[in-house]
């Protein structure tokens, strides 16, 4: 039997409520020649049934049952069963338009790329939409570099992993960090300095349904902790790789600076012991990175950040 064009890696954990419809959505594509990896990571609702259910419907659904590992490890268990020449990640409680994997495809053969983007939209439980996503209103193509800088900004292309179509081989060697939340972001760099091409589709075709349990729709102190650590990575990265030119590395610090200094305000806020703990541990962070916590900081990197919009960041 013939190897799919794209393989899907759907982690799902107690996802019960949404999973019917992220599958169902999958096998409504217009475009047939793929396959859909359900890592069912230890579910204890009816997740795993549900998945086996849709595996007897649909013969291009497989499901794989583990032990509670945490998503990161469920997407490289996904990776490891993948066959397909192109990798496309989807969380469970999401769903996608009809022509996704159709229009990605034909952008990554049209324009020879490794990395195809499409537009999203962040919408409630209830499918009303909190906000679009896609790309800034236009469809581009750039070099891995341009796509580097443009993903770091995290404006016109975000640090997202799911509204995106990759080429397998950019996964060799390399695997998603396990025990830490946003460990997407840890690896999409990565994949993009593996890159050659990315091309961007501003079509709205991915739907990121945002509810209490979802990493976006948490609001505990964990999650701003992690989401904090997550991006002194890639400041880090940003001061030390050698990539960037002078300008690029103003308008990077700018932005990264500006998520975490907002982020940690919002910690700091909280009259929680927990967080006043977790404020000296990341202001300690914050100086081991080179990112000094001064007043008025975070108004001149939002300041910088805005100008670097207005002006479309021609870098």
């Amino acid at each position: 039997m013939q190897n799919p064009l794209i393989s899907i890696i759907i982690p799902a954990y107690n996802t019960e409520r949404y999973l019917d419809r992220c599958v169902a959505s999958l096998c409504a594509q217009a475009f047939e020649d793929f396959e859909a990896i359900i890592i069912d990571d230890g579910s204890t609702d009816q997740t795993g049934h549900i998945a086996d259910d849709w595996a007897v419907r649909d013969a291009r659904i497989k499901v794989v049952h583990t032990a509670n590992s945490g998503v990161a490890e469920a997407r490289n268990t996904g990776l490891k069963h993948a066959k397909g020449l192109y990798i496309g990640f989807i969380d469970s409680d999401d769903w996608v338009e009809p022509e996704m994997l159709g229009t990605l495809v034909e952008d990554v053969k049209k324009h020879d790329a490794d990395i195809a983007i499409c537009g999203h939209v962040m919408e409630t439980v209830d499918g009303e939409p909190l906000r679009s996503g896609q790309a800034a209103g236009s469809s581009f193509v750039l070099t891995a570099h341009q796509a580097l800088v443009e993903l770091l900004i995290d404006y016109k292309i975000r640090l997202y992993l799911w509204d995106k179509l990759y080429r397998r081989e950019l996964f060799d060697g390399l695997s998603f960090p396990t025990g830490h939340l946003f460990e997407d972001q840890q690896i999409l760099y990565k994949l993009f300095e593996k890159a050659s091409t990315v091309c961007v589709n501003d079509q709205p075709l991915y739907h990121y349904v945002q509810h209490g349990e979802s990493i976006l729709g948490a609001k505990r102190l964990s999650t701003e902790v992690e989401y904090i650590r997550s991006q002194l990575t890639l400041f880090r990265y940003v001061c030390s790789s050698g990539r960037f030119s002078r300008t690029e590395l103003t308008v990077l610090r700018s932005s990264l600076g500006k998520n975490l200094i907002s982020s940690f305000r919002k910690v700091r806020k909280s009259p929680s012991s927990e967080a006043h703990e977790a404020s000296e541990r990341l202001l300690k962070e914050f100086k081991s990175a080179g990112l000094p916590h001064r007043p008025g900081l975070f108004l001149l990197y939002k300041a910088i950040f805005g100008i670097i919009k207005s002006w479309g960041r021609k870098l």
